[in-house]
């Protein structure tokens, strides 16, 4: 099989197409090149926070970008929420996961302020069969004023110990906001840039050069 690597240098996200159920909203944008992915990087410059921040308690707003697989029973993503009782209003959190039989990620709250830029690199280790997670965060000009420094970090995930049927591969990078309960989506646009998708495929380019939004009726 032959390696095929694209690159999209910017894509400002309108996510015209929700994908809605009860207490839950997504507004994806799907890559799919109908093969396993091994590599999936991308930069995402954080919004200004919403005005009612967990308004009631238990909604949250964020966006994110990850892996699914085909039948969307698993994810591994970096999520960019503000569910957080220790967070102020104007920020942000970051919080790496994989999702959702089981949960899990890291347990770190990695503030995060409007300006800021936050990369993430989804990569295979071929192998072990193991996921790299990692992220980068380039401070704007509100995290300098809250004196926070740039910092870095990653993590390994193991598919195996997924309870889902359809635990591997990943053949879906997904870049979506996310509302749970209540919450709006009244913070603007979310800007993803510098987004590389590697997969294993034949020399069909189709899936990254050319782009249909999915017919909501």
């Amino acid at each position: 099989m032959n390696s095929v690597l694209r690159t999209l240098s910017t894509l400002l996200l309108l996510f015209c197409v929700p994908l809605i159920s009860a207490r839950l909203a997504f507004y994806p944008l799907f890559f799919e090149p109908n093969a396993t992915i091994t590599r999936f990087e991308t930069t995402v410059s954080i919004p200004a926070n919403s005005p009612d921040r967990q308004t009631p308690d238990n909604d949250f707003q964020g966006f994110w970008p990850g892996l699914e697989t085909k039948e969307a029973d698993f994810v591994l993503q970096n999520v960019i929420w503000n569910w957080n009782p220790t967070l102020t209003p104007g920020e942000w959190s970051l919080h790496p996961m994989y999702c959702c039989r089981p949960m899990g990620g890291t347990d770190n709250v990695f503030r995060l302020y409007p300006g800021d830029q936050v990369k993430s690199v989804f990569a295979i280790d071929n192998l072990t069969g193991k996921w790299h997670d990692g992220w980068s965060v380039a401070r704007g000009q509100q995290g300098h004023v809250a004196k926070q420094v740039p910092f870095s970090g990653n993590m390994t995930f193991d598919p195996s110990i997924a309870t889902v049927p359809d635990r591997v591969p990943y053949t879906m990078a997904v870049l979506t906001i996310e509302l749970q309960e209540e919450a709006t989506w009244d913070f603007g646009s979310v800007t993803f840039t510098d987004i590389t998708i590697e997969a294993t495929t034949t020399t069909n380019t189709l899936w990254c050069t050319e782009y249909a939004p999915e017919d909501s009726s």
